[in-house]
């Protein structure tokens, strides 16, 4: 149950926060407000965890071959993603 609500959260939070706050908001502007502080307090948490988890992992990762031509595959990817904008509706 947790972890089916995690992934749901993870794809489109708005819509199962929305009804965290409307039941929220029939006991008062307290609860809104505790409601706001922990989901802030949660996703900051959880975004800095990730962020931490995927710079731990970047460190073991040899990427000093691509730093030298880091601008020719900034170009290419900007290049392919214009291509596929253009192919693809969006």
């Amino acid at each position: 149950m947790v972890l089916g609500l995690a992934a749901t959260m993870f794809l489109a939070p708005c819509l199962e926060i929305q009804t965290f706050f409307l039941a929220a908001g029939t006991h008062g502007p307290a609860a809104l407000a505790l409601l706001m502080g922990v989901y802030l307090l949660v996703s900051v948490a959880a975004m800095c965890a990730l962020v931490a988890l995927a710079s731990r992992g970047l460190r073991h990762l040899r990427l000093d071959g691509l730093v030298r031509h880091e601008r020719h595959l900034t170009g290419a990817v900007l290049v392919l993603v214009g291509i596929a904008g253009f192919f693809v509706d969006w």
